[in-house]
């Protein structure tokens, strides 16, 4: 017995050890509930905040500490929207619920810091422990307010519009009943909206007029989504029968599946464009039978008149023709000149004339004089183009005979005058340039003839002087001399005192140097020369050089009375470029003198000479030495 008691008593144990675990786990899910839940919940014990979830402060901005032992109203701001005392109110309904009547409602609360928020409330009272408390369950509404706001705003603006159209709209169910209209309809049919609800269009057709067979159809497209456009008759109350434009399309209203007519009320445009019609048709009579070529396009650009005179000066037949090859006829040599073939832009409003040439469909060249409009609609839309074509062949042909015969006779006048003033101006030109000739001859006369005493004078010197080498330097003044003196001869001997001859100037002064240095027995000179012209700038340093490098080949290359010769050359390339060349056929230029830069006087003169006539002077050794000159013509 005393062992069965000791079972009983185990078992009671190992039972209690079970509660107490599943009482721990109950817990332990009631308080992760409670920490993460999405609303803010607070444990509340005579009106203060005892205990808090993670929600809490992140809903009103804070930390534990500054929420935990404080009273509620710290939270609340002074009214509510109603006006009604946020304190006062929360204790009345804290009240309640403490009483056991749980308690919903909607509440501004206060951020900590200071942003008020809406929510919505739960109060509930529960006992712990024989004391009872509230909890306060808060749910942050502030999105679900901001969208229904605007959901009522999008409301009021939809019905705004709906109102405020010139449109009449009708909103239809699928029943093809209409369940709403705007004020524009109501005016236009003087009906009440309860007296059109609920009625088909049928109702605000005249029944004469429209085909209802085919409004089913196009209810029928539309309810399949595909949008619906036609004309209809409206008829009033009062028996006004009047044209309408309908579209019709599928839509939404509330959520439901509806159909949206909008109709508008066309009666002025018929009346437009019954106007224009007519306009169009006189307009066309009076253009059939005008002077001029006159055509007509849409506001797409089609072509959609051409009168008789505009076919028979292009020699199309139809508006179909003229579209197609009007632009190809114009003539080849004015295509892209002044505005012919041009696109015209709106811009170019009464567009300036202008005139061109066409070949036209029988080959035949005419001038034209074309000038373009826009038409306008009633709405200041732009409706087509309107364009006149006049055949101004006859015209042109005239003003240019007029033309040619006032040139020819101001030409004949003109040449008349000029001749006689011509034949006055070369009487005295021949006058000045007679007097600039015998002054020119008589300048380079006076130029030569002072050389030459100057030559005589170094010659006279000479026979004084003893030494060789001082002897020698005034042989060679005086070949220099020389070489000058023949150009001023040269000029002094043509009529033309501009430039020089220099080819046959070259043979007079190597034959010269040759006579002057004794060597015409053993060294023969050799030319190749091309006619070349130089003028005095160029002609007196170009022979120098020549002078000097004749001189160094007879004086240096045939040592020993050697027989030799001398190679002189002048050549015009095709770039104009002049190339004189000196070379003989001696021992050769020494290898280790530069000629650039030695000692010799007349090596010196060359190079700087060259540069007076922007030349290039290259040294090309080989057998005997040979000087190439490359300069500019002149």
């Amino acid at each position: 017995m005393k062992e069965k008691n000791n079972k009983i008593s185990f078992n009671s144990a190992v039972d209690q050890l079970e509660i107490e675990k599943q009482l721990r786990i109950s817990e332990e899910k009631h308080r992760m509930l409670f920490s993460k839940a999405n609303d803010a919940i607070f444990i509340i014990k005579d009106n203060k905040v005892v205990d808090c979830n993670e929600k809490s402060l992140e809903m009103f901005g804070c930390i534990q500490q500054e929420i935990m032992g404080r009273p509620m109203y710290h939270f609340l701001p002074e009214k509510q929207p109603d006006g009604a005392d946020s304190i006062l109110n929360f204790y009345d309904l804290t009240l309640l619920a403490l009483n056991g009547k749980s308690q919903f409602f909607y509440w501004k609360f206060l951020r900590f810091k200071g942003e008020q928020f809406d929510t919505e409330v739960s109060l509930n009272s529960f006992v712990v422990n024989g004391e009872i408390m509230l909890q306060a369950i808060v749910r942050d509404i502030t999105r679900r307010k901001e969208a229904e706001e605007f959901k009522n705003k999008s409301i009021t603006s939809y019905f705004e519009v709906f109102n405020t159209s010139s449109d009449f709209i009708f909103i239809i169910n699928e029943s093809e009943y209409i369940i709403d209209v705007n004020k524009s309809a109501l005016d236009k049919y003087q009906l009440s909206k309860e007296e059109i609800i609920g009625n088909t269009l049928k109702l605000l057709s005249d029944e004469k007029q429209n085909d209802f067979l085919l409004l089913k159809e196009h209810l029928a497209s539309a309810w399949g989504k595909v949008q619906q456009k036609f004309d209809w008759w409206g008829r009033t109350m009062n028996g006004e029968v009047f044209p309408m434009e309908v579209i019709l399309h599928h839509g939404s209203y509330f959520g439901k599946n509806v159909l949206i007519a909008n109709a508008r009320d066309i009666s002025e445009r018929i009346k437009y464009e019954n106007s224009l019609r007519e306009s169009e048709e006189r307009y066309k009579t009076l253009a059939s039978s005008a002077p001029v070529g006159i055509f007509q396009t849409d506001k797409s650009g089609k072509v959609v008149f051409i009168n008789k005179k505009l076919k028979e000066i292009s020699g199309l037949k139809n508006e179909i023709q003229f579209s197609k090859e009007w632009t190809g006829m114009i003539h080849p040599e004015d295509k892209g000149k002044n505005e012919a073939g041009k696109p015209i832009t709106r811009s170019e409003v009464n567009y300036k004339p202008f005139e061109y040439r066409i070949i036209n469909k029988n080959k035949v060249t005419k001038w034209i004089k074309a000038q373009f409009t826009w038409l306008y609609s009633s709405d200041e839309e732009i409706a087509g183009l309107v364009g006149t074509i006049e055949d101004i062949t006859n015209t042109r042909k005239a003003a240019e005979e007029k033309l040619r015969a006032e040139i020819a006779e101001a030409t004949t006048a003109f040449l008349e005058n000029e001749i006689a003033e011509r034949k006055i101006s070369e009487s005295k030109l021949k006058e000045t340039l007679s007097e600039r000739e015998m002054l020119l001859k008589e300048v380079h006369h006076r130029v030569k003839n002072n050389l030459q005493v100057i030559s005589s004078i170094l010659n006279l010197q000479g026979s004084y002087v003893k030494d060789p080498y001082t002897l020698l330097m005034l042989k060679e003044c005086r070949d220099r001399i020389k070489s000058m003196s023949f150009i001023h001869e040269s000029l002094y001997q043509t009529k033309n005192f501009s430039h020089v001859d220099f080819g046959d100037y070259l043979k007079s002064l190597c034959s010269n140097l040759l006579y002057s240095y004794s060597v015409s027995g053993r060294v023969t000179l050799n030319y190749d020369i091309d006619t070349v012209l130089l003028t005095l700038d160029t002609a007196i340093p170009t022979g120098l050089i020549v002078n000097e490098l004749v001189s160094n080949s007879l004086k240096y290359a045939f040592p020993d009375n050697q027989k030799g010769n001398i190679f002189v050359s002048l050549k015009r390339k095709e770039d104009g470029t002049n190339v004189l060349a000196v070379e003989d056929d001696g021992v050769g230029f020494p290898a280790t003198v530069n000629y650039k830069e030695t000692d010799s006087l007349g090596l010196q003169l060359v190079v700087t000479l060259a540069d007076q006539i922007d030349g290039e002077i290259i040294l090309e050794k080989g057998r005997g030495t040979n000087f190439v000159v490359e300069f500019k013509a002149n």
